[in-house]
């Protein structure tokens, strides 16, 4: 057999795993909405098959199945409402030790 043959064989067999690899990564997104990220997502493909998280990472920018990042909250800053009560009254010297 000669050499060209056989690497074409072994490469069109990797693009069908390419192409089940990228339809398990699509399944995940959508049963998750879109909520877990190339890590998870690695980590629950890793209990079916070998996969680097590099490649999930680039097969999920290639096909737009990014996860969305919640917006954090953030408090208003500013002065309070209500201004507190002058307790001390300004007395901050003694007369005597203690």
């Amino acid at each position: 057999m000669a050499r060209a043959t056989y690497y074409r064989w072994k490469a069109a067999l990797e693009t069908k795993d390419v192409d089940k690899t990228i339809e398990n990564i699509r399944g995940i997104c959508i049963r998750h909405r879109f909520r877990y990220g190339y890590r998870k997502i690695t980590a629950l493909l890793r209990r079916e098959q070998r996969i680097n998280h590099k490649r999930v990472q680039r097969i999920m920018q290639r096909e737009g199945l990014q996860c969305r990042v919640k917006v954090k909250k953030r408090k208003v800053t500013g002065h309070p409402v209500q201004p507190a009560e002058n307790l001390l009254q300004r007395q901050f010297h003694t007369e005597a030790p203690l």
